[in-house]
């Protein structure tokens, strides 16, 4: 989307490198992972280059062949999908791959050694990648069912469920200090500090709470 050729390269051309299965496995390799879906991003935030089979040092026979290949896609009306997790691609795409390499010289037999090795590879990483998707849409559902969200901290989740799992059965805070009260619920309680000056810490740190807040834990006001 939005390739211009420069000057001296062959538009047909540098269509075949730009859909050929090095380009997409570049891609992998310079991209930048977006989501857990496999997704790749090398536009301009990215800032990656990456190097493509070069439309300049393809001649001969291989150079008509790229285009005819190109030629049979766009008739074809849809791009020929990525070799599938077992490392099978389709016809239009193992032509076109094969007419570019022929175009750069490389001969038959290191074609058929060169474009197994590329197939298979993207085969294992497409495996992967949509191993951990089903993962992580079985784990969605479940979270589904439990009446949650990803937009919901799963600390702060697990939490509340805990408390509310044990809420029935615990006795309420500090309750034992309280003499003629039957129910009592003390919350944030406060601890009296009447004299703080020869209370030491126990050790120094400073902690961070989830509103972003610090605490030094050695401040003489930390009873606060």
């Amino acid at each position: 989307v939005g390739v211009e050729p420069s000057e001296g390269v062959d538009a047909e051309l540098l269509g075949a490198a730009l859909n050929s299965t090095f380009t997409i496995v570049t891609r992998l390799m310079e991209g930048v992972a977006t989501g857990n879906e496999g997704a790749f991003d090398v536009s301009a935030p990215s800032v990656r280059v990456m190097r493509i089979p070069d439309p300049r040092k393809m001649t001969g026979p291989g150079s008509a062949a790229a285009k005819a290949a190109l030629a049979a896609i766009l008739a074809d009306g849809v791009l020929p999908p990525a070799p599938d997790r077992n490392g099978n691609a389709s016809q239009l795409r193992r032509q076109l791959d094969d007419a570019v390499l022929r175009a750069l010289g490389v001969s038959a037999g290191d074609i058929a050694i060169l474009l197994d090795r590329v197939y298979c590879a993207y085969g294992r990483w497409r495996r992967a990648v949509e191993d951990v998707e089903d993962m992580m849409q079985e784990h969605r559902r479940a979270l589904a069912r439990r009446g949650g969200s990803r937009l919901v901290d799963p600390v702060i989740r697990a939490a509340r469920t805990v408390h509310q799992e044990m809420q029935p059965s615990l006795r309420p805070l500090l309750g034992e200090l309280a003499d003629s009260v039957e129910m009592c619920e003390i919350v944030d309680p406060v601890i009296p500090q009447e004299d703080t000056s020869n209370q030491q810490a126990l050790f120094g740190a400073v902690v961070r709470d989830t509103t972003g807040a610090t605490l030094n834990l050695s401040h003489p006001d930390r009873l606060r």
